[in-house]
């Protein structure tokens, strides 16, 4: 009788728990919530654009689902944003280290699993690369905020009852927000989805801090 290895048992584990994983954080955010209803939505809407556009400095924590025509996953996201200087890692099961992305000025650093370290002048560039996705790091940073990228053109946009951004098309991305929550007196997206024609990414957001103490 042959016997797999306890590495490939291992690796096969692992993998059946990454697609059971992207398919429980894929169908934790197909629930949308009532939404308390405001007077003036795009009234309350100008006024939390203007607290958002205030806020440089913030840290996410929570997971990332991906789903290709090729391959489906889900990773631990842990994303700290200082300006335009971020550090974004994701992490694998019991925390086995992913990959890890550091960018400030012109050049972004990746670092992976395997003690790979990899540069260039963007983000998308090193994702797609050895990662074989890539999602617009230029336009997410401002998406997660649950805000349009303010130096992209929107295609299309639409508020939900409470004045709170529900779907945009920006960059050939279209997102969709599923679910905000109160942190420190800010209403912050908890899940969204982003699709586009190759693509499929969820974000479901645990905790967010705001502020110069979040980095």
């Amino acid at each position: 009788m042959i016997r797999a290895s306890p590495i490939a048992i291992s690796h096969a584990r692992a993998a059946r728990l990454a697609l059971i994983g992207v398919a429980l954080l894929l169908a934790a955010c197909e629930t949308t919530p009532e939404v308390m209803p405001v007077d003036d939505p795009e009234r309350v809407w100008a006024e939390h654009q203007a607290r958002l556009a205030a806020i440089d400095q913030w840290a996410a924590v929570g997971k990332l689902g991906i789903q290709s025509t090729e391959d489906s996953w889900t990773a631990g996201l842990n994303w700290l944003q200082d300006r335009d200087s971020f550090t974004i890692r994701l992490s694998g099961p019991l925390g086995q280290g992913l990959m890890e992305l550091r960018g400030s000025g012109r050049i972004v650093e990746m670092r992976t699993a395997n003690d790979g370290v990899y540069r260039a002048t963007t983000a998308e560039e090193l994702m797609q690369t050895h990662a074989g996705w890539q999602v617009p790091l230029s336009g997410l940073r401002h998406w997660i905020l649950g805000r349009p990228d303010p130096r992209a053109r929107i295609v299309e946009l639409a508020l939900d009852a409470g004045g709170r951004l529900a779907e945009l098309r920006q960059l050939d991305w279209h997102i969709r927000y599923g679910r905000y929550a109160e942190f420190d007196g800010v209403v912050l997206p908890t899940r969204l989805t982003l699709e586009n024609t190759r693509l499929r990414a969820k974000l479901v957001v645990r905790s967010w801090r705001t502020g110069p103490d979040s980095t």
